[in-house]
């Protein structure tokens, strides 16, 4: 198959991507007819910087193409997206046809039956794999459901029989876990060896040490101060020379070990924590839009949410408070400038100078009131990978930094709180309503007991 596919993109005005994209591909299995439908979230314009591309609704798109492959004959149909495990149910009780749906983006890790011991604990099991949904116009019909976690930890293993109408009949099957015990193609491991050699001698160069751990796990980062955050942001405050830096969290991919070789960091830990090249640029703002992009960093912030959004905003340079049961845009509760005993409160008219990667200068993530308002905006052309080994070279070796920088209230979960297990827990039905593993109340990460 060559390009990729999504029915509900608009590329007309980006003519670099024409032709690029199709809605679906009909694969023919045996003597069947098999459609593909590729679909992808909306939210893609506030993740990415999208261009002129127009994102369209999933339901309504996949609806289209359903009816067209529908008249080319075809009965068996799946859809492949990447839109998150809530939209792909809603897809499958929506959509009538469809007998799979194949998901991503949340990451949501499915499997039937008791898990084995060889699956590690921090994987937690969301629902059944495959995830079935009652379908159709009466609900008789059924449509599958699957996700395999992430980060290719996984391969997806679902077995399915369909009857003369393309109906899924039966169904069995689980991810297959990427151990050891799974054997590497030889073909591609030769050519991986052949690149690795190429890019070790870099990669192993030790740029400095860790003597705490610096912590830029998911959720965390996303859902509260983290020292990662606090690492990543005073480095940028301090190379750029500016006063305030922050950061999205969604841009944290790792942390530092000091249990791991004696806590060296080496290039290719710098790379995993921070895998995308962004420059570091320094954006001038007034005080009223630097609230704007705070208040931003929780819209979306959701106390029973398992994968957060990636928008929540590390920072340097500022002590912030949030109550998160108050109404969007007015969850700031309080907002200073500076360190220790010189703070001072964010003022609407002051100008700010403050460092921030280029995909947030941009507008990356909806923060669209950075571009809309910028006063000055200075491109430095640093990238932060390179603006992190330059401030290690300083600090060698990293200690942990300085906390207490954000602070968040509040409840926002709308009747739910978090069980001894790691279970939501509806307060309303009294009962049990999804395994999450441990999910999030007050802005962290509890088991409360219920």
């Amino acid at each position: 198959m060559n390009g990729s596919l999504a029915c509900n993109i608009d590329v007309t005005q980006e003519p670099g991507l024409k032709g690029k994209i199709k809605p679906y591909i009909i694969k023919t299995v045996g003597r069947q007819k098999v459609a593909i439908i590729g679909y992808v979230t909306p939210d893609t314009k506030d993740l990415s910087n999208t261009g002129n591309v127009v994102l369209k609704d999933e339901i309504l798109s996949i609806r289209k193409v359903v009816k067209e492959v529908k008249q080319k004959g075809v009965n068996i149909i799946i859809a492949l997206g990447h839109s998150g495990y809530d939209k792909d149910l809603e897809i499958a009780k929506r959509v009538e046809g469809l007998d799979v749906v194949i998901g991503g983006h949340t990451n949501t890790f499915l499997w039937k039956g008791e898990l084995p011991s060889f699956i590690p604990r921090k994987h937690i099991r969301v629902a059944d794999y495959p995830t079935v949904v009652n379908s159709g116009r009466e609900g008789r019909e059924k449509t599958l459901v699957v996700q395999t976690n992430g980060y290719g930890r996984y391969l997806g293993a679902l077995h399915v029989t369909f009857d003369q109408n393309g109906n899924p009949l039966e169904w069995h099957g689980n991810p297959i876990l990427l151990n050891d015990s799974v054997l590497r193609d030889e073909q591609l491991q030769t050519l991986v060896d052949k690149y690795a050699k190429n890019v070790a001698s870099k990669m192993d160069t030790v740029v400095g040490h860790s003597d705490a751990y610096i912590d830029g796990g998911r959720p965390k980062c996303r859902i509260e101060e983290c020292s990662f955050g606090n690492f990543v942001t005073d480095a940028m405050a301090s190379e750029m020379g500016v006063d305030i830096a922050f950061i999205n969290s969604g841009a944290i991919k790792g942390s530092f070990d000091p249990a791991r070789r004696n806590g060296t960091i080496t290039m290719h830990d710098i790379h995993t924590a921070m895998p995308w090249g962004n420059t570091i640029d320094v954006v001038t703002i007034t005080g009223h839009t630097l609230k704007l992009v705070l208040e931003h960093s929780v819209k979306r912030y959701k106390t029973n949410d398992p994968d957060p959004s990636g928008r929540f905003l590390q920072v340097s340079g500022l002590t912030l408070t949030y109550d998160i049961s108050k109404p969007v845009g007015h969850r700031l509760v309080s907002g200073y400038t500076g360190h220790g005993d010189s703070l001072m409160a964010i003022q609407d008219e002051a100008y700010y100078q403050i460092s921030m990667p280029s995909y947030l200068a941009k507008g990356g993530d909806n923060f669209k009131m950075i571009p809309d308002e910028t006063i000055s905006y200075k491109n430095t052309g640093f990238l932060d990978n390179d603006l992190l080994v330059k401030y290690l070279r300083k600090k060698n070796p990293l200690k942990l930094p300085i906390a207490n920088r954000i602070v968040v209230n509040g409840n926002n979960s709308g009747g739910f709180t978090c069980g001894a297990s790691g279970q939501l827990f509806d307060k309303n039905s009294n009962q049990f309503i999804k395994l999450l593993g441990r999910c999030p109340l007050r802005g962290h990460f509890l088991d409360t007991g219920v």
